[in-house]
């Protein structure tokens, strides 16, 4: 092809050499994180174990990443180290032979910025989308321009294809837009009479995803099993997962895009069908990156402003001046515009630029001369998270419920996880049985640390709801351990007594309040939402308004959570209501303690002005099988110190916080209680006005001689409180107890005591009275 004189074709060579010299840098992490302790943490450094442990995608796993994760997380392990570098640098080498093609009749200074644009990226999700948006435009430029009668030519072609089998195997989700773009290219070459590309299209694609599969330890059988399991995830993503943000965002955004996909229709020389796939390529990669970046819309919208910045710079060099400068200068502004309020700015842009390249720098001096620091650094990124909150090592295999892997696995406890490793992503009717199934089976973990954690405000029982009968009847408690629930597996997996059904299915209306029936069991829930057509249109191009579900306790508080469709069409537990891990273990025996939880009425709403539900939904009503669902939460009971102080000794203060609830009951409400297990829940600060936490919150109960049985407390959220004072610290401000006190009986005074730094102090406004009854002989 005849080059620009003015852009003669040796400097043309050198900016598309730096161009891959910065994709290298930018794709292959040299220089990895370490792991962490946050929920994102939590999965990227499972996805390593999985495959270190050699556990199937698709038939052991089934999440959004694939066995090649790793080069999506830059995450370092040992055994996934070269997974992670190999796959990194088929990615780089694909999009420097994308540029290659795409600069051939590219001005030399649209080069440059793709090389500036790559190095700059620092949102993963945008360099897949990138790489896949290069390999189409390329392939497109070889099927117009190209002579593909020489070896050469199939070399470029098999390079720029490659991507297209491996993005699926990094990130499920990339699926859609690998296969997209790929159908986009064999249509060209069918269209052209290009067989021979058509032939490479339909073999390079496959051949890389087969080959990469096996060389990550997975079984070719697994491969169609893994592509189901991402249907499935992603059919339930866009409600389950979806957050509200700012519709400036997105009207700039749909702006920049409307302009980007109007400078693909007129690109350079390009011919009618070509011009017209080329358009659907562009639209494609648009409509991935806004449904990445704004169906959860928080820091994700970052992946949407670094899509658009680096989309453009790839089509520039195949636009005309005029109009590449126009895409780039409209796309850059949009970028910062949206990202602002996440920390994006030109000087963010620069840092990233400057540590790419830093870190390129960083570790080929690791990787040559200390190559065993990458190991050292690894145990101590473990040795630090299981400093921060040591779980203890159990014999046998062992999960964790819901998303502290990284806990879990920095804690040298063997791993054995369920499915849908993370509860929140359990969000439709067969992943969620996909975790059931999981704990019925000779394979079960032998031990589970439980905690309740639920994304996003939702219900707290529809996290792995289907699971909690097997939960409850194929374990037992052990111990309260480092704010997880310690449980264990009993000798003999067995099926939980079935639901009983309480009354025929129910059509509700959306804000009807709906009786819950009277049982002396648990009852649990089934809830049938229908979409309107409105709203499964908004699922399929953006995302459905939320749904949510109101409770009225016996109390008389009222509630309203967050409700999933795929969790609620699951039976669910729905009273008593079990808001915290505390009340989890009441579960398994001492149901009694949560009936000041007991749920009185229910009601749905949806939020938004969109009706993306019909007015009508199903509602089923179940009691459990049997009074209990589980048994041995007397072993939990915490026992107490025994302190005899006489009362002038003790420092007194008055103290911010309160006793709120005694056995799940308003504390002010309770005046006797059974002498078994005590459940006490409140708040406490050393300054609510300044948001300072106490170092210890204790509790004690204290007879009428003044002695006094202190028990240490669990840490519990109080975001309501964090908002009642404006201050985010006391979002941690609460505390749980559950007291063994079998030993009492008698009128008893439970107060608390605050301790900041060496010094301990009795509240001495906060008190609570009560008759612990006598045990019958």
């Amino acid at each position: 092809m005849t080059s620009h004189t003015s852009n003669p074709a040796r400097l043309r060579s050198l900016l598309v050499f730096a161009v891959l010299c910065a994709a290298i840098a930018r794709f292959i992490p040299l220089d990895p994180a370490m792991p962490g302790p946050t929920l994102d943490d939590g999965w990227a450094i499972a996805m390593n174990q999985a495959v270190s442990q050699g556990l199937q995608f698709g038939r052991d796993l089934v999440f959004t990443f694939g066995p090649y994760a790793s080069v999506y997380t830059r995450l370092y392990h040992p055994q996934t180290d070269t997974l992670m570098l190999g796959g990194s640098l088929l990615l780089a080498l694909a999009f420097g032979f994308s540029v290659m093609v795409l600069a051939r009749r590219s001005q030399w200074f649209w080069i440059a910025v793709t090389g500036l644009a790559v190095a700059a990226t620092g949102d993963k999700d945008a360099l897949l989308y990138g790489v896949a948006l290069a390999s189409c435009l390329a392939f497109l430029e070889l099927i117009e321009n190209g002579d593909d009668t020489g070896g050469s030519h199939f070399l470029i072609a098999v390079f720029v294809l490659a991507p297209f089998g491996l993005l699926p195997a990094i990130k499920g989700t990339m699926f859609i837009l690998s296969v997209g773009m790929l159908g986009t290219c064999v249509f060209a070459a069918l269209w052209l009479r290009r067989w021979g590309l058509a032939l490479t299209c339909a073999i390079v694609p496959a051949a890389v995803l087969f080959v990469a599969w096996l060389l990550a330890g997975q079984s070719a059988s697994s491969l169609p099993a893994y592509v189901l399991g991402i249907a499935d995830v992603s059919s339930g993503y866009s409600e389950a997962m979806s957050l509200d943000g700012p519709s400036s965002d997105i009207l700039v955004y749909l702006g920049a895009a409307a302009l980007f996909v109007g400078v693909s229709a007129f690109t350079r020389g390009a011919a009618g069908t070509v011009r017209v796939l080329r358009v659907a390529a562009v639209s494609l990669f648009l409509f991935v990156a806004f449904k990445g970046g704004f169906v959860r819309h928080d820091a994700h919208v970052l992946m949407s402003a670094s899509a658009l910045t680096l989309g453009a710079s790839l089509l520039a060099m195949i636009s005309r001046a005029r109009a590449a400068t126009l895409l780039l200068v409209a796309c850059l502004l949009a970028s910062l515009g949206m990202s602002e309020r996440y920390g994006g700015s030109i000087a963010h842009l620069a840092l990233t630029w400057r540590d790419t390249y830093a870190s390129l720098w960083k570790g080929l001096r690791t990787r040559t001369s200390h190559p065993e620091d990458l190991g050292r650094r690894y145990a101590e990124a473990l040795k630090a998270i299981n400093h921060q909150l040591a779980l203890p090592a159990l014999e046998g295999t062992t999960d964790v419920y819901s998303y502290g892997q990284s806990y879990l696995l920095a804690s040298d406890n063997h791993w054995n996880p369920r499915p849908v490793l993370q509860s929140y992503s359990a969000y439709t009717p067969r992943l969620l049985e996909l975790n059931r199934r999981h704990l019925t089976t000779a394979d079960r973990p032998q031990n589970i640390f439980f905690r309740l954690e639920p994304l996003d405000g939702r219900f707290p029982a529809t996290d792995d709801g289907a699971s909690w009968p097997a939960l409850l009847a194929n374990y037992t408690p052990v111990a309260a351990t480092a704010g997880y629930l310690q449980l264990e597996a009993r000798a003999q997996a067995v099926i939980p007594a079935p639901l009983e059904p309480l009354g025929p299915l129910r059509r509700v209306r959306l804000g009807e309040d709906v009786p819950v029936p009277n049982s002396d069991r648990p009852v649990f829930i089934t809830v049938r939402p229908v979409p309107s057509l409105l709203g499964r249109l908004q699922a399929l191009l953006f995302k459905p308004n939320s749904l949510h579900m109101r409770v009225t306790l016996a109390s008389g508080a009222v509630h309203s959570y967050r409700l999933v469709s795929g969790t609620a069409a699951t039976p669910f537990l729905l009273s008593p209501l079990v808001d915290q891990t505390s009340a989890f273990s009441l579960l398994f025996g001492a149901t009694r303690m949560l009936q000041g939880n007991a749920v009185r009425a229910v009601a749905f709403e949806t939020a938004g002005t969109w009706r993306s539900w019909r007015d009508e939904i199903g509602v089923e009503f179940h009691q459990a099988g049997a009074r209990e669902l589980g048994q041995g939460a007397e072993r939990l009971g915490s026992r107490g110190k025994l302190q005899e102080v006489e009362t002038g000794a003790r420092l007194g203060r008055n103290c911010d916080g309160s006793i709120d609830t005694i056995d799940a009951r308003p504390a002010r409400e309770v005046t006797a209680v059974e002498p078994s297990l005590l459940r006490v829940s409140g708040w406490l600060a050393a300054s609510a006005k300044d948001g300072v936490l106490p170092q210890a919150t204790q509790i004690f109960l204290e007879d009428g001689s003044g002695r006094r049985l202190v028990f240490s407390t669990a840490r519990a959220g109080r975001e309501d409180v964090a908002k009642y004072f404006q201050r985010p610290s006391l979002a941690d401000s609460g505390f749980e107890l559950l007291a063994d006190v079998s030993g009492l009986s008698g009128t008893i005074t439970i107060g608390l005591l605050l301790q900041t730094g060496e010094t301990t102090y009795d509240c001495a406004n906060i008190r609570s009275e009560l008759k612990i009854l006598r045990r019958d002989p």
